[in-house]
């Protein structure tokens, strides 16, 4: 005879005892069918991703004027509604994050960029904007907090010493930078200032993770650069075109981006986070290119909209304006959704 453990027993008791009452046994729930992972699609939720859009005139000058109903703004291909908002209507404060170039190779360049302070805060930053100031060389330093206050500014820029180091690590600079306008208010429009040579020389950080940084955090980056070699600064400096930074998949973005990281790893940022680099030379021509930074982001249309529950990963933004062939437009070229992927706003 097998015998019955107890637990058994209890168990067939128990199964047994409405039968041997006369009752019917209550039916078992339904079971749920077991999860497909193959069909299942995970979605995240994404805050608001902003998106502003600069739109340049092929021969030159910005295009004022265009209303929503003249653009038209896909996610991964997909065409979404979205709000506009113009520069006459614009209230959204800047934060901006100037990251100079401070080492040995600097010392020509930072007799100029000394005196640009109150540039930058009359012409990009403004009276309500918010701005802080870094150094870069050996070494990512804070030359000022963050203020609104043309004096500081001025006194900060002209604080500027070099680092006698050949190092210069934009890259660690940059994602330092990135780091500070994440944790600033949500209302605000972020961007980074870049004043120094092309090319970053030893970073910890890597390129890629930078220009993923800004586009997870929404920062436009833009670059003022120069060349040290060039110690006259008597020739023009160089600009990227104002073609559109869309188009790109995010594989063929970071191997473009990787592409000019090699040989212009400012050139890189800007591509990555829909910013654009402009050269100067002599000290009229540093003023001018911050004034083109300043009118460029005050010019700017600025599109919002809300993800209906996306795919995580990266999403591919492309911004178009219908049916005005002359018309040259640069955007960020993306955002990541997903549980890591921070404040999109710019």
């Amino acid at each position: 005879m097998t015998n019955l453990h107890l637990p058994a027993l209890s168990l067939a008791l128990s199964l047994l005892a409405p039968l041997l009452s006369g009752q019917t046994p209550a039916a078992s729930p339904a079971q749920t069918p077991a999860a497909n992972p193959a069909q299942d699609t995970i979605r995240v939720d994404v805050p608001v991703v902003f998106v502003p859009v600069t739109v340049s005139r092929q021969e030159g000058g910005y295009m004022d004027g265009l209303a929503a109903s003249d653009f038209q703004l896909t996610d991964n291909g997909r065409s979404v509604p979205f709000d506009l908002t113009t520069t006459d209507t614009l209230s959204a404060p800047l934060a901006l994050v100037v990251a100079v170039q401070t080492n040995e190779g600097a010392m020509t360049a930072l007799e100029k960029i000394r005196k640009v302070g109150s540039v930058v805060r009359a012409l990009i930053s403004g009276q309500r904007g918010s701005v802080m100031v870094l150094g870069y060389g050996g070494e990512v330093r804070t030359i000022q907090t963050w203020t609104r206050d043309a004096n500081d500014l001025s006194i900060a820029f002209r604080s500027l010493k070099p680092q006698w180091t050949a190092k210069a690590r934009m890259l660690d600079a940059v994602q330092e930078g990135i780091g500070l306008l994440a944790r600033r208010a949500p209302e605000e429009r972020r961007v980074l200032l870049v004043i120094g040579e092309t090319k970053d020389r030893g970073s910890k950080t890597g390129l890629r993770e930078v220009a993923e940084a800004a586009q997870r955090e929404g920062v436009i980056i833009h670059g003022v650069t120069y060349s040290a070699y060039t110690t006259a600064f008597t020739k023009k400096g160089a600009q990227t075109p104002g073609s559109s930074t869309g188009g790109f998949n995010v594989l063929g973005l970071f191997t473009e981006v990787g592409r000019l990281g090699k040989e212009n790893t400012m050139e890189a940022l800007a591509l990555a986070s829909g910013g654009r680099r402009r050269g100067f030379t002599t000290q009229d021509g540093l003023e001018e290119e911050l004034g083109r930074v300043g009118e460029e982001i005050h010019s700017q249309y600025l599109l919002s909209f809300t993800p209906v529950s996306p795919q995580p990963g990266f999403h591919q933004l492309l911004v178009t304006v219908k049916n005005r062939k002359d018309a040259l437009v640069r955007t960020r070229p993306g955002y990541w959704a997903g549980e890591t992927a921070g404040q999109t706003k710019p």
